[in-house]
C-alpha cells in the first residue's frame, strides 16, 4: 500500500506526539520534584537534564547492542513501561512535597503496583508474542502472512500470495519468487551485452531468481553480495529447488557485506558488475547510485567491463517527473561512462563500459549470442531481444533524456536522484505540488545564510530600541542551540547511512553518543555556574 507524504507527515504526528507530549511533562515535572529535593533551581534543572541525557545514552547502548537481538517491539515498548511504573512506584513511596505526605497513597501506590506486576507477568509470557504477531497479520491483512523476523539490519517479513512468495525488508519490497519473467529479462539481456562474461560480480536480487540465469551463460565465478544473512536464511525456506541450487553451486561466493563496502574493498577486476537494487528510495538505497560509487565500480571493472542497473520508469511516455529521475541517474553514469546503452520499458535497463567497443543496440548481434550459450528460457525469446531493441522506443528513450538534461547529478552527500524519487512519488498524489518541490532545488545555503544574516541584523537593530526585543535573547538563544542540535543529529544520521549503509540497529548507538556530548556539557556548566552567577552580579 503505497501513501501520500500527508497521510506519512499526520499519522507520524499522531503516532509521536503522545509520547513526546508525556516525555516532556515528565522532563518539567522531574525539574520541579528535584528542585524540592536540593533547593536549588539552576542546578536541579541542570542535573534533570544531566540525569536524562544519561538515560537517553544508556537506552540507546543497551538497545544497540542487546534488545534489538533479543526483543521485538512489543517487548521493548513493555520493557519501557515497566521502567516507567517502577519509577512511578518510587516517586510514590518517597514523596519529598512535605513532611505530611512522605507515607504513599493507597489510591496511588495500589493501581502502580497492580500494573506493574502485571507487565512483568505479560513481559514473561506467550501473549506478548502472539500480540506481536497479530499487530504484524494486521499491518499485511490482505496478504497471508508467512513469517516475520528482526535482525540488526532491518524487518524481515515473508508473505504468501497463491504460489509466489514475497519477501519485504522494512516495509520495501525485496523480492518475490515465480517471478522468473522478469528475471529473465533483465540478467540475460545484461549478460548478452558482454561478449564473455566470465567473473560477474552480482549486488543484490541474487536469490529472486537472478543468480539461476546468470549461471546459464556458463561464467567461471558469480561474487554473489547481500548484506543481511536473515534474508538469504529466510528466503532458503521458501525458493524453489532450482534457485536453492543455484546459491550452493560451486561457482558462487556469497558475500553477507554491504555493497559499496565490498566494491571498496575488492582487490579483483570483474567483467560485469550487475547492480540489482530497488530505486533509490531511501538515503541507504541512493549511495548504490551516485557518481562516487559508479566511479568505484569503474576501478573494479576490467577495460572491456559492463556495468549494469535498472530503475523504474515508462515506455510509452516520460512526464516531467519521471524524466528528471531517470535523467539524473543517467547523467551521472555518464559522468564515469562515456558509453551508455538505455533500454526504454517500465524497468528501465542502463549498460555502462568505459569502452567504445563491447556495448551494442545490434539485436542481430545479441541474438547471436543467445543462440551460442544455448540459453533455455521460459519466456524470453530472440524476438523478445529484438522488440527491447526497436529504434523507434530507443529514439524518443533518449530524446526525453536530452531534453530533461539540465537536472542535477546524484553525489553522496547532495542525493539529488533520492529528492527526484520523493518528487516522483508525491506526485502521484499531488500532481500540483512538482512546482513547489522544484523551487526546494533551486535553493543553497547561501540563500538561507542571507535571509539569517537580515533577521539578525534587524534584530540587533530594534534591541537598542525595545527592553522587551532584548530580553528576548536569552529564550531565543536556547531556542536557536535547540534548533541547531537536532538539524545537526539529523545530518549526522544522514550521513551515517552515506558512509555506511545501513541504520536499523545503529540509531540507538547514535543517539547515545550524541547524549554523551550533552551529558558532558551539561557538567562542566554545572561547574561553571558559579562563576557565571559572580559575572553577573558584577
Amino acid at each position: 500500500e503505497i501513501i501520500g507524504p500527508l497521510p506519512m507527515l499526520y499519522f507520524s504526528f499522531l503516532v509521536l506526539a503522545p509520547l513526546c507530549l508525556v516525555i516532556g511533562f515528565q522532563f518539567a515535572l522531574g525539574c520541579r520534584v528535584y528542585n524540592q529535593i536540593i533547593k536549588k533551581a539552576p542546578k536541579a534543572i541542570g542535573r534533570v537534564y544531566i540525569y536524562d541525557a544519561i538515560g537517553d545514552m544508556s537506552g540507546g547502548i543497551i538497545f544497540t547492542f542487546l534488545l534489538v537481538y533479543l526483543l521485538h517491539s512489543f517487548h521493548c515498548a513493555l520493557l519501557i513501561g515497566s521502567l516507567n511504573l517502577l519509577a512511578a512506584l518510587l516517586l510514590s513511596i518517597f514523596r519529598y512535597s512535605s513532611p505530611v505526605t512522605r507515607h504513599p497513597s493507597r489510591k496511588i501506590f495500589i493501581p502502580i503496583f497492580l500494573l506493574l506486576a502485571l507487565s512483568i507477568y505479560l513481559f514473561g509470557s506467550s501473549k506478548i508474542d502472539n500480540l506481536q504477531y497479530q499487530s504484524t497479520r494486521w499491518r499485511w491483512r490482505g496478504y497471508q502472512l508467512v513469517e516475520e523476523k528482526n535482525s540488526i539490519y532491518g524487518n524481515l517479513v515473508t508473505t504468501k500470495r497463491n504460489d509466489q512468495y514475497s519477501f519485504y525488508e522494512n516495509g520495501l519490497l525485496s523480492f518475490t519468487t515465480s517471478d522468473r519473467e522478469f528475471n529473465e529479462y533483465v540478467t540475460h539481456l545484461t549478460m548478452l551485452e558482454h561478449p564473455r562474461p566470465k567473473k560477474v560480480l552480482l549486488i543484490g536480487g541474487g536469490v529472486s531468481g537472478g543468480l539461476q540465469e546468470i549461471l546459464k551463460h556458463n561464467p567461471d565465478s558469480v561474487d554473489y553480495v547481500e548484506l543481511d544473512p536473515e534474508l538469504i536464511r529466510l528466503a532458503k525456506k521458501y525458493l524453489p529447488s532450482s534457485d536453492r541450487k543455484a546459491l550452493e553451486d560451486r561457482r558462487v561466493k556469497v558475500h553477507y557485506l554491504d555493497g559499496r563496502l565490498f566494491v571498496k574493498r575488492a582487490k579483483e577486476k570483474y567483467d560485469l558488475v550487475m547492480v540489482n537494487l530497488p530505486d533509490p528510495c531511501t538515503a541507504r538505497l541512493n549511495r548504490c547510485y551516485t557518481r562516487e560509487f559508479f566511479k568505484e565500480i569503474k576501478d573494479i571493472l576490467k577495460d572491456d567491463g559492463i556495468v549494469s542497473l535498472g530503475i523504474s520508469s515508462k515506455e510509452a511516455y516520460l512526464g516531467e517527473e519521471m524524466g528528471d529521475f531517470n535523467a539524473s541517474i543517467y547523467y551521472t553514469l555518464k559522468d564515469i561512462f562515456p558509453n551508455i546503452v538505455a533500454l526504454p520499458g517500465e524497468y528501465l535497463l542502463l549498460f555502462a563500459s568505459s569502452s567504445a567497443k563491447v556495448l551494442t543496440y545490434d539485436d542481430e548481434v545479441l541474438n547471436k549470442r543467445f543462440s551460442e550459450r544455448k540459453i533455455k528460457t521460459d519466456f524470453l525469446t530472440p524476438y523478445h531481444i529484438s522488440y527491447q531493441f526497436t529504434p523507434r522506443k530507443i529514439s524518443y528513450l533518449l530524446g526525453a533524456l536530452d531534453e530533461a538534461k539540465g537536472t542535477k547529478k546524484n553525489f553522496d552527500f547532495q542525493p539529488i536522484s533520492y529528492y527526484y524519487d520523493i518528487v516522483l512519488w508525491a506526485s502521484y498524489f499531488h500532481p500540483a505540488s512538482r512546482k513547489l518541490f522544484v523551487s526546494f532545488t533551486k535553493l543553497n545555503v547561501w540563500h538561507f545564510a542571507s535571509i539569517l544574516a537580515i533577521f539578525v541584523f534587524l534584530l540587533i537593530f530594534l534591541s537598542k530600541k525595545s527592553p522587551k526585543i532584548r530580553r528576548s535573547f536569552t529564550p531565543l538563544a536556547i531556542a536557536t542551540t535547540g534548533f541547531a542540535g537536532i538539524t545537526l543529529a539529523i545530518v549526522l544520521i544522514l550521513a551515517f547511512q552515506v558512509l555506511y549503509g545501513y541504520l536499523y540497529s545503529r540509531i540507538g548507538l547514535i543517539v547515545a553518543l550524541f547524549m554523551v556530548g550533552l551529558t558532558a556539557g551539561a557538567l562542566l556548566m554545572i561547574r561553571q555556574l558559579p562563576k557565571v552567577k559572580r559575572n553577573l552580579l558584577v
